[in-house]
């Protein structure tokens, strides 16, 4: 009788511990849904963007005008019998060239520098060298000012839009020890369009810009790899239906990746409680610390979220830091 009694305490005792267990982790369920992570952040305003600065990097060739090569040719079949230069001298206007004799009937004939500028020979010449009637000697380079360079470069069609907005054009020569830094402008010409490699490409000119007196410090010769750096700028449309434009600036730390898609999250307010709403940016530029983008759900109203912004995907409870500077006009939100 007494084994039966102490089975059935037993049996109750384990009984009520079972239901006590459920009753706990049914309390303890339910206060875990009705917790919410809420989550620490910082806030910045947004601004219309009215421009898009940009750089465009590429590679030049420096070339001469046409105006300013002068090619020295002799008209007859005919021997060198004197050199008076070497290639790659300075010669002045006047200056004796060379000499030969026709060989049709001996008769000799002196050529004269008819301009200031360096020799380039255009084939190997020695005296008694037989020469070809109408053969190019050598040319006669005037490399004294600006006006006698321009540069070649070849610009991508996508990048080519902002050839109408350039501000600066910064010209290098040389390497990363010795560079030669000048300035340069677009040429206002038609450019020539060409294809490589399936895609499409304008040659553009760049005249150099500096002073004359600066060019001729260096030794700047025709067909010289050139580093050039086109600094842009393109004026944006505000959008014409709500005034506020399409176009803003932000901090470039509120734009973070989803699904591989750029994205901002920004504040938005229900009843008294702050949350994050998740809005897809079109990614237009970068300049150091700043971004331009295009969105139609922006608004200069809109407060982005600039710090805790990683771990967010929209919809989560936020709480905005007292130091984030901005002030919360709560009827502006939403």
């Amino acid at each position: 009788m007494k084994k039966r009694n102490i089975k059935k305490i037993v049996g109750i005792a384990v009984i009520t511990f079972i239901v006590i267990g459920i009753l706990v982790y049914m309390e303890y369920s339910n206060q875990s849904k009705d917790k919410v992570t809420t989550y620490q952040v910082s806030l910045s305003s947004v601004q219309i963007a009215e421009s898009i600065e940009s750089k465009i990097t590429l590679n030049g060739t420096l070339k001469l005008k046409s105006e300013s090569v002068n090619a020295v040719s002799i008209e007859y079949n005919s021997s060198i019998t004197q050199l008076n230069v070497k290639d790659g001298q300075k010669v002045d206007e006047g200056q004796e060239l060379f000499s030969f004799k026709k060989l049709s009937d001996n008769s000799a004939i002196t050529i004269y520098a008819e301009r200031t500028g360096i020799v380039e020979f255009s084939k190997e010449i020695y005296v008694g060298s037989i020469i070809s009637q109408y053969t190019t000697v050598l040319k006669i380079y005037k490399l004294e000012t600006a006006a006698d360079f321009y540069i070649e470069a070849k610009i991508h069609a996508s990048d080519y839009e902002n050839m109408a907005h350039v501000s600066t054009v910064e010209v290098t020569f040389g390497n990363s020890i010795t560079n030669i830094v000048l300035d340069g402008t677009v040429e206002d010409r038609v450019p020539r369009v060409v294809e490589e490699n399936n895609s499409e490409y304008y040659v553009i000119d760049i005249q150099l810009q500096d002073p004359d007196s600066k060019i001729l410090n260096y030794k700047l010769a025709e067909g010289m790899s050139v580093n050039l750096c086109i600094s842009a700028s393109t004026q944006l449309l505000a959008d014409e239906g709500d005034g506020t434009g399409m176009y803003y600036t932000i901090p470039f730390n509120s734009l973070v990746l989803r699904d591989n898609i750029n994205t901002i999250f920004v504040c938005g307010q229900s009843g008294s409680e702050y949350y994050a709403k998740k809005v897809v940016v079109d990614l237009l530029s970068c300049n150091g610390a700043n971004a331009v983008v295009k969105s139609d759900l922006l608004s200069s109203n809109s407060r982005i979220i600039t710090e805790g912004n990683y771990n967010l995907n929209g919809g989560e409870t936020i709480n905005i830091n007292n130091d984030s500077g901005i002030y919360l006009n709560l009827d502006l939100l939403n």
